[in-house]
């Protein structure tokens, strides 16, 4: 192993011990492959969560520890409500930690969304301390819940420390909560996403769920066109529309290229 490609062991330590003295309320979003504390590459940062009432003393703390602030994207790229989305840099110990103070992932639009609404306060009520690597984690349902919505939203891709990661929680989790949370970020679509995840089917995931999200939006639309014939059969009411929505999506095309 080449030490100048990865951040000093002790650096990362000390970091949390820092925070735990503090008493600063966080979690680390993820540790994949378990980077942290030992091999966390110079390049790569640590994901945390900060909790609202402890911004000010963490912030405060940071600059104490040599870190400087920077703001990682223009702040139209935030949907009403997600906040956070800084990146704290020293260039001393080449420690990088990025700072979200809710739970999202960026959307296929490039905009941040948070996941779930009911899911942003269990973060902090079901937070659980790593006795190995002496720092605070999200629970294995949170954990569970956030690595699937990353990959399918953010990495748009099951990478295969995802992979690893998911399909160690799956046997660690109660199924049952995980499935409300899902249902309010992936509503119909769960049942089958869990029994994909469940057969390890992870190629198809992200293809099956796009197409599904594509499928319900047509059929809306549909329903919604189907409104102003009244009067034909319903048979010869659903072709009408249907015809109708793709000649306009041909016509989009047309007009945008």
């Amino acid at each position: 192993m080449n030490e100048k490609m990865y951040v000093p062991e002790n650096v990362v330590v000390d970091f949390f011990e820092k925070l735990n003295e503090e008493n600063i309320i966080y979690v680390v979003r993820n540790n994949i492959d378990g980077e942290l504390p030992r091999h966390l590459k110079a390049t790569k940062d640590i994901d945390l969560l900060i909790y609202e009432k402890c911004i000010d003393r963490f912030e405060h703390l940071m600059r104490n520890m040599g870190f400087q602030k920077n703001m990682m994207y223009d702040q139209r790229q935030f949907l009403e409500g997600t906040r956070g989305n800084i990146m704290w840099k020293n260039d001393f110990s080449l420690l990088q930690v990025h700072i979200f103070y809710d739970l999202c992932c960026k959307g296929l639009s490039m905009e941040w969304n948070k996941i779930g609404e009911d899911i942003q306060n269990r973060i902090w009520s079901k937070k659980k301390w790593d006795n190995v690597n002496c720092f605070w984690v999200m629970d294995n349902e949170t954990q569970f819940i956030y690595l699937i919505a990353r990959s399918i939203f953010d990495k748009n891709s099951f990478q295969r420390g995802y992979i690893k990661e998911i399909n160690h929680l799956c046997s660690n989790i109660d199924k049952s909560i995980v499935k409300g949370y899902l249902t309010e970020i992936f509503g119909d679509f769960t049942d089958e996403l869990i029994g994909m995840i469940e057969r390890q089917n992870y190629d198809q995931i992200i293809k099956t769920y796009f197409s599904f999200k594509d499928s319900r939006k047509e059929n809306k639309q549909v329903e919604e066109f189907l409104c102003m014939f009244d009067g034909l059969p319903q048979k010869d009411k659903h072709n009408v529309a249907q015809s109708f929505i793709k000649a306009c999506d041909k016509i989009g095309k047309y007009v945008y290229e």
